[in-house]
């Protein structure tokens, strides 16, 4: 849904997080290729972040190690504190 509303309403909203996404919609496939997206992001002068969590799955957020599910959570939070210009208390 993220992809979607990202793609739709650009200027709109001021950062997405994209999860589990189906980005394919013409197949709605439950793949996508992050790195062209990534790329895609980053050509178009767009801010973006790419993580990779070593031994991780796409299943990081439910059944990943608990260092790497804080982590991503952890840059979650920051991702949007950052660009929505909001404090983050800890």
């Amino acid at each position: 849904m993220a992809s979607l509303l990202a793609a739709r309403h650009q200027g709109r909203l001021r950062a997405v997080c994209s999860e589990r996404a189906v980005n394919n919609l013409l197949t709605l496939e439950w793949s996508s290729d992050i790195g062209s997206r990534f790329q895609s992001w980053r050509m178009m002068d767009k801010p973006a972040e790419f993580w990779r969590f070593p031994a991780e799955t796409h299943e990081l957020s439910r059944s990943g190690s608990p260092v790497h599910r804080r982590q991503r959570c952890e840059i979650i939070l920051d991702w949007f504190s950052q660009h929505l210009e909001c404090g983050r208390g800890r």
